[in-house]
């Protein structure tokens, strides 16, 4: 942005959107989303991207080093599934040594079930699995949040995991959860500023058609 700062039409947009240049340097679009993301997920949110699972597992995390996957096993199952066991040990994403985790895990696939049936076992290789690390009974990615809404037990949050619609079971047992606060910053993701997507689509667009200008002028 500021190799551009001595163009005319940027500098002129710039003024009538009431921006300087350290600002539109810094500028991004907003990021809201209820704080239920952080249970269920969400486009902006850190919660696991698979639910209504066929069963939840409950591990113990055994091996865990920073940046790298941990190691858990697996101490009670939630629901039915064949690919899991209690006593197994597992790949997950994240978790601290001694953590409790919940893993919940999606119905399989039909190329997962032929895995399974040992007709394709040059795929078997074992995989990280998505992990919700836990703080008492609650993500502990949930923490900010809880003043919010009331914490969930760890049964309501397997539920919800299970569910068909995990956003609609944390609204029924407290629709708090499921409400936007963007006006406070919470449940947001937010850089140094924040600007509408318009606003920021118009000034992306301009700063390209500035920058692809100013590269054609330097190659003539």
């Amino acid at each position: 942005m500021h190799d551009l700062a001595d163009e005319g039409d940027l500098l002129t947009w710039l003024a009538a959107a009431g921006l300087t240049v350290d600002e539109a340097a810094r500028v991004q679009p907003s990021y809201c989303d209820a704080p239920v993301a952080c249970i269920c997920g969400g486009p902006y949110g850190s919660g696991p991207s698979v639910t209504a699972a066929e069963a939840v597992l409950e591990a113990t995390i055994t091996q865990s080093e920073t940046g790298a996957n941990a190691n858990a096993h697996v101490v009670a199952v939630h629901g039915s599934t064949t690919r899991y066991a209690v006593g197994d040990n597992i790949t997950v994403f994240r978790g601290a040594l001694g953590q409790t985790v919940l893993v919940p895990i999606a119905r399989a696939t039909h190329s997962e079930l032929a895995i399974e049936a040992g007709t394709d076992a040059s795929d078997a290789a074992p995989h990280a699995l998505e992990s919700i690390p836990l703080t008492g009974s609650m993500p502990s990615e949930c923490s900010e949040y809880r003043s919010q809404g009331r914490a969930l037990s760890k049964d309501e949050l397997i539920g919800a995991l299970a569910s068909n619609d995990c956003r609609a079971a944390v609204g029924t047992i407290d629709e708090r959860w499921t409400t936007k606060d963007c006006g406070t910053g919470r449940a947001c993701n937010m850089g140094p500023m924040a600007a509408s997507p318009e606003t920021i689509g118009i000034l992306l667009a301009l700063v390209g058609a500035i920058a692809a200008r100013r590269t054609m002028r330097r190659s003539a």
